[in-house]
């Protein structure tokens, strides 16, 4: 269960996984502003570690795939590098798939 809390004035959300305490700032002062950004924050922290979790197992095309069809919120110019990148990867994919088969 996420613990809301002050420290220093600034509130901070908190989860316990696996006896281990995670925190993060909410970067505010406000009680009010805090209890709208906790939510989300504890949905991130979750996320992170089912990807800590799962990433374990992924291979690196895997990987990249996962990291490139995630919402960044990126500028045009870098979901145009994001494509170029997800290119690359095919090719080397595609590259691999031949060493293995070629010997």
């Amino acid at each position: 269960m996420p613990s809301l809390y002050k420290n220093n004035g600034i509130w901070y959300v908190s989860v316990s996984h696996n006896n281990k305490r995670i925190s993060r700032s909410l970067k505010t002062k406000d009680h009010r502003v805090a209890k709208q950004l906790e939510s989300e924050a504890v949905y991130q922290i979750i996320n992170k570690l089912k990807v800590k979790s799962n990433s374990l197992d992924l291979s690196f095309p895997e990987l990249v795939e996962r990291y490139l069809s995630t919402n960044h919120d990126w500028a045009k110019n870098t979901l145009i590098l994001s494509v170029l990148l997800k290119t690359i990867k095919l090719f080397f994919f595609l590259m691999y798939q031949n060493k293995c088969i070629l010997g």
